[in-house]
């Protein structure tokens, strides 16, 4: 019962960090539908699959399910700092760390701007952005240090 404690308070101590990083979006990325729906299935096959006997058992499958579909409701875009993704409490994912941006100036099929954050050569982040292109490319223009290109 003590592990099922400490993970429960690891997972508040971990919402509760996303939670405060969601408040410093500025411009949200595109929401993928397909990714809510991929983890809730996932979710409930681990809930289903995975049920235990006992009930310290239970509830740790149950907050592990839990984990996986919230994190799929929570929202990326950029800071004034900082990529904004599930996990980007650290410094991983601060504009310095990146060495380039291109911003792609024709919206995708879609009708989304998209945006890459390259680390190095094979090292990228895509982000598909709602708003215009004029709106990312102020914004990065004026918060990312780095080589910005548009394309």
């Amino acid at each position: 019962m003590i592990s099922t404690i400490i993970v429960i308070s690891l997972i508040l101590v971990l919402l509760v960090l996303e939670f405060e990083q969601q408040k410093k979006i500025k411009i949200y990325a595109r929401q993928k539908i397909s990714r809510i729906i991929i983890a809730v299935v996932i979710g409930m096959a681990l809930i289903i699959l995975m049920w235990p006997k006992t009930f310290v058992q239970q509830v740790n499958v149950i907050l592990v399910a839990f984990l996986l579909i919230g994190v799929s409701f929570f929202k990326e875009g950029l800071s004034v700092d900082r990529l904004i993704t599930f996990s980007s409490i650290g410094s991983g994912s601060e504009y310095k760390r990146f060495s380039k941006v291109i911003i792609y100036k024709k919206p995708s099929k879609s009708g989304f701007i998209n945006v890459r954050f390259e680390k190095g050569e094979n090292s990228y982040i895509d982000f598909e952005f709602v708003t215009s292109f004029d709106e990312v490319y102020t914004f990065l223009s004026k918060h990312f240090k780095g080589s910005l290109k548009i394309v």
